[in-house]
């Protein structure tokens, strides 16, 4: 879909190798300890709360400022479990103070029309915030499938806190 509109999309820690969990790039919970689980190997998925949303970015940031990521204004993305139904989530609590933009949520459950990441960097551009798209199909939708983008949103995305060039 970006490839459509000459959009690119750029990851840190991409350039020359294969983008994989590895160190640098992944939260534990020893980086939340707020979330740690009771009892060994228990995933806790992160809770839909505001304090919550807030200790995940700060210790994305951290992991980010740590492995010396030289975007100006990174988003964060995030693959994890969390309560929130759905596939996908920024919430307005991931925009904490002394930062340029939300993160960006992403359960390990895949759809089926795989448009999460990119409906997700939407809510986290400013202008399109949290509203989502009446016209079916819209990347902006709620509901499967979703396959085109509007040029106000392409050029919305385009001119974000978090593009690259």
């Amino acid at each position: 879909m970006l490839d459509k509109h000459n959009l690119e999309l750029k990851v840190w820690l991409s350039e020359g190798v294969q983008v994989r969990k590895q160190p640098i790039n992944t939260l534990t919970y020893r980086h939340l300890p707020q979330l740690a689980a009771k009892k060994e190997k228990e995933v806790v998925p992160i809770p839909h709360e505001k304090w919550a949303y807030e200790v995940v970015r700060k210790a994305a940031d951290k992991k980010i400022s740590d492995g010396g990521c030289t975007f100006n204004n990174p988003l964060p993305i995030i693959f994890c479990q969390f309560v929130h139904p759905g596939h996908g989530i920024t919430p307005p609590a991931t925009k904490i103070e002394g930062k340029l933009t939300r993160a960006c949520l992403i359960h390990q459950r895949v759809n089926d029309d795989k448009v999460t990441l990119i409906h997700e960097m939407g809510h986290a551009v400013e202008a399109i915030g949290d509203s989502h798209s009446p016209d079916r199909g819209n990347y902006m939708h709620e509901a499967e499938p979703r396959s085109f983008m509007y040029r106000f949103q392409v050029e919305r995305m385009a001119r974000a806190m978090y593009a690259v060039g």
